[in-house]
């Protein structure tokens, strides 16, 4: 598992950040700074399998081997506590380490994570996106993933961004990918009732309705959740709206404790 590690090492907050689907840890690197302007070190990793990186196991993807890897990860890195934050794809690995109750974890921030009510929505959202996104064109950026607006401004992110997310999208695996959200419906029911830590729902106001409609009913889920809307960004968030992203993360953290 590939880390870039972001702060001062004695900063008061600790977090473990988890990319979205065809990004990788350096796509959040503005983000971790802004982060650190907040006392906050954060710890950036690309998921064994995506942008280049070798599967951790040999065989088809499973769920429970990255929850089990971010849980273990994040005991390692932050022994005085910690926030998980995942991103799109990330959130739903995130949120499946934060149910495996980790000692260093203090808090859980969701960003747009594909966390679908129930089996049947997530089973025909897995289809939708294997077809429309992942078996899709890998050279080429679209803003529309077939669910959501990934940019609010296209004309006005930063052109190194979109470069990670080509670049990953290319060096990944379709078909592994594809395997992993074939079993997505696999793992309903979601065991929401085992992360009691303070839960942060993020969306960002221009990813369209049925992002806001999905983290309205998702938000409803947890034992101890929050939600916040970012103006300014879509779906992919970092990179566009860096400041407000942070400020808002970094003060949920310091609530959480």
């Amino acid at each position: 598992m590939k880390r870039l590690e972001i702060g001062a090492p004695d900063a008061r907050f600790g977090a473990l950040l988890v990319h979205g689907n065809d990004l990788c840890a350096e796509f959040y690197q503005p983000l971790a700074e802004a982060l650190a302007a907040h006392d906050v070190r954060t710890v950036l990793v690309t998921l064994p399998g995506f942008s280049g990186q070798p599967p951790s196991t040999p065989g088809p993807p499973r769920w429970d081997d990255f929850a089990v890897e971010l849980a273990a990860l994040l005991d390692a890195s932050f022994p005085r506590g910690a926030a998980l934050i995942g991103h799109s794809l990330g959130g739903l690995f995130a949120f499946l380490a934060a149910a495996r109750a980790p000692r260093a974890l203090r808090s859980l921030v969701l960003c747009e994570p594909p966390i679908f009510p129930t089996r049947a929505l997530a089973a025909a959202a897995a289809r939708t996106y294997t077809r429309d996104v992942v078996f899709a064109a890998r050279d080429e950026f679209h803003n529309w993933s077939g669910s959501t607006w990934r940019i609010h401004r296209p004309a006005d992110f930063p052109a190194a961004a979109l470069a990670h997310y080509l670049d990953s999208r290319r060096r990944s695996d379709p078909a592994w990918v594809g395997a992993l959200f074939e079993a997505l419906p696999a793992l309903y029911p979601l065991p929401y009732a085992a992360v009691t830590v303070p839960t942060l729902i993020v969306r960002g106001a221009h990813s369209g309705w049925r992002m806001r409609a999905n983290l309205a009913i998702l938000r409803r889920r947890f034992p101890n959740p929050t939600a916040v809307t970012i103006p300014g960004c879509a779906h992919f968030m970092a990179n566009e709206a860096d400041a407000a992203l942070a400020a808002a993360i970094a003060g949920f953290i310091r609530t959480a404790g």
